[in-house]
């Protein structure tokens, strides 16, 4: 046995120094056969023969370390996983591996820790979701970044990889419950920086070097050569009311990343003005939704459907809104466009989770602490059950402290 020192905690993460070894029986030795059942087909076919028969094997000993040692790393008294535990770990991880291979652009087992916290950090964005568009819970988050975290302690105990501790590993609470709400406050701001959301300084003030650099952000944005952005393209980045009509409906209404990715023109009912969410795209409802909306923000759609008509990616779509791809927007996206608007309107959120779903909670706490009928929030919740609303209302510590200040 060669000791230098101990290993990693298996929740805390990475080693201090050095690495040891010891040999110890398995508690079941595994075939390839028995591993391939742990390993899903699709991620089997995006490798070649020779890549396949490398990971099988690597997974091979991934499995018997689990079972030995990825308990405790303890050279006096190892201690494994129960084989169940072990084989949950290989499926997950199954599942996880395409991702990052996509992401590094090739097959690779060498994983270093900006790969991990890549990993984390598009979990947390909810970028990473279920096959039917939803996030993961935070359970789920939290067992997949065990996982990982296991896999990574087997690379750094075995082949000399690196250590690596997640920043977070989640809460065992829904998805949704570790976004924090945008505070009463800030909604006002919000509201007013999305009118400057992705705009850009006017042509006309630029110098020739803003001039150039503006230019090569458009050509981004715009998804064309530099050199054809026109002043024109200027004026248009300038004008579009997608984004301030995106958030404006997400503070009146507190979609659903599901329900922004389904929405259609054919759910303005803008003389009301209200939005009717249709049963068969109402989010885990069967009824169709008339949900109620500002005048101010049925005035922003109304500039948004007059832009959206001229625009060529929309002429076979019934979408309300489409990404720069032209795909509909998921979770990730929203959230991050939402993070940047914060730091555009100078909020800090440093010490808060902020995701789309803080839209939600927000909206659910302010009308609870607006009206004496929790059935109204319900409805514009859009909640089957009552209980459902209240998981959602979480009471703002300003408020708290005025309460605390009441009975002093």
């Amino acid at each position: 046995m060669n000791q230098n020192s101990s290993g990693p905690n298996p929740v805390d993460g990475g080693p201090t120094e050095g690495r040891w070894e010891i040999e110890s029986p398995i508690q079941t030795a595994p075939s390839p056969e028995d591993i391939r059942e742990y390993i899903r087909d699709a991620t089997l076919d995006y490798l070649n023969p020779r890549q396949q028969m490398d990971f099988v094997s690597e997974m091979e000993s991934l499995f018997e370390w689990l079972q030995t040692y990825g308990n405790e790393l303890n050279p006096h008294d190892p201690d494994g996983h129960e084989r169940s535990t072990a084989e949950n770990y290989l499926k997950r991880l199954s599942r996880m591996f395409p991702l990052f291979w996509e992401q590094n652009g090739g097959y690779t087992l060498q994983f270093t820790k900006e790969m991990g916290d890549w990993y984390v950090a598009q979990l947390r964005d909810d970028a990473i979701v279920k096959r039917n568009g939803r996030p993961y819970s935070g359970s789920s988050k939290r067992k997949q970044i065990c996982a990982l975290l296991n896999f990574y302690r087997f690379r750094w105990d075995r082949r000399e990889g690196p250590s690596w501790e997640p920043f977070t590993l989640f809460t065992s609470d829904s998805g949704t419950r570790i976004a924090d709400p945008i505070k009463l406050s800030e909604r006002p701001l919000l509201r007013e920086a999305a009118l400057e959301y992705k705009t850009v300084k006017r042509y006309n003030n630029c110098t020739p070097e803003e001039r150039d650099r503006i230019r090569a952000e458009l050509a981004q944005r715009l998804g064309k050569p530099k050199g054809d952005v026109t002043k024109a393209d200027w004026k248009d980045v300038n004008q579009c009311w997608k984004w301030p009509s995106i958030i404006m409906v997400g503070l009146d209404t507190a979609l659903r990343p599901v329900e922004v990715e389904r929405a259609e023109t054919s759910w303005l009912k803008l003389s009301v003005p209200e939005l009717e969410i249709p049963k068969e795209d109402a989010a885990k409802n069967d009824e169709t939704w008339q949900v109620p909306i500002t005048e101010r923000t049925a005035r922003t759609l109304r500039h948004w459907l007059r832009q959206r008509s001229a625009l060529p990616k929309y002429d076979d779509s019934d979408k309300l809104w489409l990404t720069r791809e032209g795909n509909p927007y998921s979770s990730g996206p929203l959230g991050r466009n939402l993070r940047n608007l914060m730091d555009e309107a100078g909020i800090d959120y440093s010490d808060r989770s902020i995701s789309w779903y803080s839209l939600r909670h927000a909206l659910a706490t302010h009308l609870a602490m607006k009206t004496d009928n929790i059935e109204e929030v319900r409805e514009q919740m859009r909640h089957k059950r009552l209980e459902s609303t209240l998981g959602y209302i979480d009471p703002p510590d300003e408020h708290m402290r005025a309460m605390l200040d009441e009975i002093n």
